[in-house]
């Protein structure tokens, strides 16, 4: 069973634009039911040739999303959520946070500022500090953060209009974590 209810950016003035960003998430989308049917295939296989009944089968299903994360001034944010349900459960995402004046995709450089490594990871390294000892147990001792804080480093612009920053599973703790950044985001700042 597959849902799929993607995003398409219109209308704003920068096609070039538009069909960068729609053609990439079609090819994500694309890629991403290919697979899962891949995968639902070989299950369904599987779970015959160890002696299941065609009737009993539970399906994989694939739900393919998006949320709306901030829309304001000229700028917005959006995450496409896939959830892929075998045995169990898994989600994955994939962000987008676009200046639509100016017709790019921010960055946190764009965001923060030159320096954007260095202030994101001291404010990260502040929050954890302020966490009780048995929450920060969970965080890595060893790991510099500031070595995660790099073009690909997945973020999105809250309802708020704060940075949201997001770590995979197992990068700085024993889960995948998120820090709302303390440091002003300011909508001004971006559309000068």
């Amino acid at each position: 069973m597959i849902h799929v209810n993607a995003p398409s950016l219109s209308e704003t003035g920068h096609s070039e634009l538009e069909k960068k960003i729609n053609d990439e998430i079609q090819m994500v989308i694309d890629r991403e039911v290919k697979e899962a049917s891949l995968r639902a295939k070989d299950y369904y296989q599987a779970y015959i040739d160890t002696g299941g009944k065609a009737e009993e089968f539970i399906p994989v299903s694939l739900n393919i999303d998006y949320e709306v994360k901030y829309k304001q001034n000229s700028i917005v944010s959006f995450l496409i959520e896939k959830t892929e349900t075998l045995a169990s459960s898994y989600q994955e995402y994939l962000y987008y946070n676009i200046d639509l004046v100016k017709g790019k995709v921010l960055s946190l450089e764009d965001l923060v500022g030159k320096d954007y490594q260095k202030k994101i990871a001291d404010e990260i390294k502040q929050q954890i500090a302020c966490m009780p000892k048995n929450q920060r147990f969970y965080y890595f001792n060893d790991v510099e953060i500031e070595d995660f804080m790099n073009s690909q480093r997945i973020f999105y612009i809250n309802e708020n209009g704060q940075l949201d920053i997001k770590f995979q599973k197992y990068e700085i703790a024993a889960g995948s974590v998120e820090f709302i950044m303390l440091i002003s985001f300011l909508i001004n700042h971006i559309e000068k």
